[in-house]
């Protein structure tokens, strides 16, 4: 095929509205443009010009151009351009292939660009032929080999194509892929657009065809882009915000190790802090990172596909393509720079999933938490890893929001850095929506041994919940103790109820009445909760049955707002150490705390509600020890060192000061380089299984050794 090769400027665009659309339809572009002056040279150009009259002016200039075939290049003479019109390069294949790699989980852009370039990337367009816009006609047939159209006074909108002989309209999207306009085109109909793709170039700088500036992500700035650079010399609008921007630290783009190992510890340790909604709008980002917690099928059994294979993924190397209000930048879970965002609301943020195969943009898996590090509170998005794959297998997370975590650095006001309303930014705290039971035997007495256990009931869902126990009635002592907790962090004085002494004993139970009451705010508005409260112990020949009676909605708001958390009903139960023996009544048989677990682990728990909770959790808590020091460690080096704890009279840790003594190498697991990797532990051997009814799928399985909190979660 030959090629005609033209050069244009904005200088002339009046000139072909006014003059060249007069000319006479015999006339060759080469003679009416020696007619008005113009001189030709050799340059790399246009191979289509396509004015707004529809005119496609092509294989005119045959008499100095080459015919370009596969490979050719692409020298030809052209006409020569005053300054100022701006030719885009050739693409080269690695930018192609980067290009179409990235399409299918590129931002959508918009723009008003109205002289502009199109050069082909590729795709797979079988069978798709007449490219246009706006009825402007690019190729007649299936061309592979042209390499720019230039479009003159012609919005980028109306795209179409045929398929198979038939057009077909609206299935076109423009993207912004690393600051560049791509236009892709769906021809399988799939919603994916990258059968066919083209780059789109703005042919005259600060040009857009109605006066506008084109610029692409004029919303978001890269630090490293300006880090050299005076404030006179930046854009205007970073130049405003640059004081607030984050500083290179150890790890690069990233935030400092030291923060990194602070911040992920403290979201393994907090599962159930988090708001939904935030509310900056010019902020900058920075990359925590992700945990790279390994996902086992052995531990997460939904992991299984189809024919029952089970499978491993490590999420934190699965997560790239964040987006905030539709706005996706260059991050994933291993790095990303630091940048600016202005005018970009903290909306639905999302992440894209390349381990699964189906709904690989996951919604509602996030949370935005407010952390003190080194004295300074800072906000941080925190996301949690789900997968769903066509053949069977999915993960719906394990609620510990640490695979991938962003920093968020307010870049208006002055509530960066640490100041309290730092936490303003943050709102429609979200309690989990689960039930969480640890039912456990106490520990041997050397002296005065005697057999108890205690179950933990938290409620943190709008639900009344039953545990059942069963142990014959030979086996236990019909006395118990009870207490409601509002909060395990409080001074133990205040968090409890009176333990044992206000319960009424009638028809064999004991019954434990509270009244939650106080003012919170929901809504923006004052409420006041006085929500009466029961726990209720019925001794029964088959068992003990432990309900709650009383949970409301008030309640829990109230006490979400108070303590961020739900609420404890906790009961001690006691065992005999020996029971008749049935055979010889005069004669007694020892019981031992081996003789009640299995019957402990047959225990069972229903709620009343349907729909509530989300989740539940049968908690089985790890035994560290870690030189009886309970976890208080922090990372030097990526290795995990022990710390110096100071607490007050009520027993509340005032203080952690770090020190050189590294953690012994029994707790923890190095990798191969021998930087850490994960703690190890011990199941508690005296920790009981409850376990719901068949309606709940288990999604993870306590293995009894593993980094996670060792639990074992179902939902329905």
């Amino acid at each position: 095929m030959k090629k005609i090769y033209v050069l244009w400027s904005l200088a002339i665009a009046t000139l072909c509205a006014n003059v060249f659309f007069a000319c006479k339809s015999d006339d060759t572009l080469e003679d009416f443009y020696r007619r008005q002056g113009f001189t030709m040279q050799i340059v790399k150009t246009p191979d289509f010009v396509v004015y707004s009259d529809g005119n496609v002016l092509a294989s005119t200039l045959t008499t100095k151009a080459e015919t370009r075939g596969e490979g050719a290049a692409a020298v030809c003479y052209s006409w020569n351009a005053p300054e100022g019109y701006n030719f885009p390069n050739d693409l080269s294949d690695s930018e192609k292939q980067a290009a179409l790699s990235a399409i299918t989980s590129a931002t959508e852009t918009t723009t008003d660009v109205t002289d502009f370039y199109v050069q082909w990337v590729g795709g797979n367009p079988v069978g798709l032929t007449n490219f246009t816009i706006n009825g402007l006609l690019v190729s007649s047939s299936n061309q592979y080999y042209w390499n720019d159209v230039v479009f003159i006074n012609t919005p980028l909108t109306n795209v179409t194509f045929d398929k198979n002989g038939a057009t077909v309209s609206n299935k076109y999207k423009l993207f912004d892929i690393s600051g560049s306009i791509y236009l892709g085109l769906d021809g399988d109909d799939d919603n994916v657009y990258n059968d066919w793709v083209f780059k789109v170039t703005p042919a005259t700088a600060g040009q857009g065809g109605s006066g506008t500036d084109v610029v692409v992500n004029s919303n978001y700035y890269k630090v490293q882009d300006w880090e050299n650079t005076t404030k006179e010399h930046m854009p205007a609008e970073y130049a405003k915000y640059v004081d607030k921007a984050p500083a290179k630290t150890d790890r690069g783009e990233n935030v400092s190790q030291a923060e990194y190992d602070y911040v992920m510890a403290y979201l393994a340790a907090h599962p159930d802090e988090g708001g939904l909604t935030c509310n900056l709008t010019t902020y900058f980002i920075q990359n925590v990172g992700g945990s790279f917690f390994e996902y086992k099928c052995s531990q997460f059994p939904t992991l299984k596909d189809h024919n029952g294979a089970s499978h491993d993924v490590v999420g934190s190397q699965q997560m790239d393509f964040v987006a905030f209000s539709k706005h996706r930048n260059d991050y994933n879970a291993v790095g990303g720079p630091r940048a600016l965002l202005i005018n970009v609301p903290v909306e639905d943020p999302t992440y894209h999933d390349s381990w699964g195969d189906t709904e690989n943009t996951k919604h509602d898996a996030y949370r935005f938490y407010v952390i003190e590090f080194n004295g300074e509170k800072n906000l941080y998005l925190c996301y949690d890893y789900q997968t769903k794959k066509n053949s069977g297998e999915y993960l719906p997370g394990d609620k510990v929001f640490n695979d991938w975590v962003i920093k968020l650095i307010p870049a208006e006001g002055d509530n960066g850095g640490g100041g309290e309303e730092i936490e303003e930014h943050i709102t429609d705290i979200v309690p989990a929506d689960e039930v969480e039971i640890n039912f456990s035997v106490n520990d041997e007495k050397e002296v005065d041994d005697y057999i108890a256990t205690k179950l933990s009931i938290h409620v943190r869902a709008l639900t009344d919940v039953e545990v059942y126990i069963p142990v014959a009635k030979d086996y236990y002592c019909d006395v118990d103790d009870m207490a409601i907790v509002y909060s395990h962090q409080l001074d133990p004085n205040y968090q409890y109820s009176n333990p044992g002494k206000d319960a009424t004993y009638e028809g064999g139970s004991f019954t434990y009445i509270y009244t939650v009451t106080g003012e919170y705010k929901k809504d923006g508005e004052t409420k006041t909760a006085n929500e009466e409260i029961k726990v209720k112990v019925q001794y029964e020949d088959g068992g003990i049955r432990v309900t709650t009676e009383g949970i409301s909605q008030a309640a829990l708001d109230y006490l979400q707002y108070t303590y961020q958390d739900g609420i404890t009903f906790e009961v001690w139960n006691y065992f005999n150490s020996e029971i008749v023996n049935k055979e010889n009544p005069t004669e007694t048989i020892p019981v031992t705390r081996e003789d009640l677990k299995p019957m402990f682990d047959e225990s069972t728990v229903t709620f009343t509600s349907e729909e509530h909770p989300e989740y539940y959790v049968n908690a089985f808590a790890m035994l560290y020890d870690y030189q009886k020091l309970d976890l208080h460690v922090y990372m030097k080096d990526n290795k995990p060192y022990l710390l110096d704890v100071t607490t007050n009279a009520e027993g509340r840790v005032i203080s952690e000061t770090p020190t050189d003594n590294l953690l012994a190498s029994q707790y923890w697991v190095a990798n191969d380089d021998g930087t850490f990797k994960e703690f190890v532990g011990d199941k508690n051997a005296w920790d009981c299984i409850v376990s719901p009814s068949n309606e709940w799928t288990k999604v993870q399985v306590n293995n009894g050794k593993s980094p996670a909190n060792f639990n074992e979660i179902y939902t329905k």
